[in-house]
């Protein structure tokens, strides 16, 4: 493990988990390293990489002594996040995916925006969803109050809050002992545990990128995901007494059964979609085109290449 130097304690520690992510990597440390809030410490937890990840942090460590590189057996993202969090020193503590950026104000508003609401133990952003090249597909805005994104995500409503663009305090983190070892679905079930130690929030700005590409964990695993958050929501349920709605758990077991895996075709055309939403017409026709020539036979493809035509 490569530790830097000082004995500095800083108030932020900024954790990016990686697995075989050298194509993105370095666009994510530099977009840390640039922020205008300079009191972090950046924890790269490699996750087993067998490409050239490793390499790329070491050289970035060498340059910038806030960089501590973490390195584990391949296991999966929620075990590396939970053996960062051991080294972990801030007082508060960002996470970030390593095929991903922040806006390079990120760390500086939700710092002040932390220490200003003491009662709060977390706080996400807005995001806007890019392409595999960076390209802008959308932005996503989300209900900015702990009543709004809690209430949502206790009826069974994942994703009020984006995990990747959350700081919360490193304390409130450890009380509820780390990210479940799930497989998966392991942001939402923070976001329940976190929202009963306090109150979360989003600022009502973009300070996230989220990229997608094909291989992603979200685009691969919907199944195994919704399984685990209906679990994380019958857990936090029971957690806060709360009677498990018949209704709610009908719907979602329902929504299981019939989710069937995304294709390749399926998950470009909902990119194309977003850009078009978005009014990105060139990105939204790259990916209406490239989900026509996976399957040429679905009219919705079609329909959405035209509109990229037109807008």
């Amino acid at each position: 493990m490569h530790m830097p130097s000082h004995n500095h304690t800083p108030l932020v520690t900024v954790v990016i988990p990686t697995w075989n992510d050298d194509q993105y990597i370095s666009e994510a440390i530099q977009s840390i390293l640039k922020q205008t809030f300079t009191d972090f410490e950046l924890i790269i937890a490699n996750d087993g990489s067998t490409d050239n990840t490793p390499v790329i942090a070491e050289k970035f460590a060498k340059q910038d002594d806030r960089i501590i590189i973490l390195n584990k057996p391949h296991s999966n993202g929620s075990i590396i996040r939970n053996h960062a969090l051991e080294i972990t020193r801030g007082q508060f503590t960002a996470v970030m995916d390593a095929d991903d950026y922040s806006d390079h104000t990120r760390l500086e508003k939700q710092v002040n925006f932390l220490l200003e609401n003491p009662d709060h133990v977390a706080v996400g952003s807005w995001f806007v969803r890019v392409d595999p090249e960076g390209n802008t597909l959308g932005m996503k805005m989300l209900p900015e109050t702990h009543e709004e994104i809690d209430s949502l995500h206790i009826e069974g409503n994942a994703g009020a809050i984006a995990h990747s663009s959350l700081m919360y305090r490193t304390d409130a983190f450890r009380d509820i002992g780390g990210y479940s070892e799930r497989p998966c679905a392991t942001d939402y079930d923070l976001a329940l545990k976190l929202a009963e130690k306090g109150r979360i929030a989003n600022l009502p700005e973009v300070l996230y990128y989220w990229r997608q590409h094909l291989k992603s964990t979200s685009s691969n695993k919907s199944i195994e995901q919704a399984r685990c958050a209906f679990q994380a929501w019958i857990d936090a349920r029971n957690r806060r007494d709360l009677p498990i709605d018949h209704n709610t758990a009908e719907r979602l077991g329902d929504e299981i059964k019939t989710m069937k895996p995304a294709t390749k075709a399926q998950i470009l055309s909902l990119w194309s979609r977003y850009a078009l939403h978005y009014g990105e017409l060139p990105v939204a026709r790259k990916h209406a085109m490239h989900a026509l020539a996976r399957n040429p036979f679905c009219l919705q493809n079609w329909r959405i290449f035209k509109w990229s035509l037109t807008g």
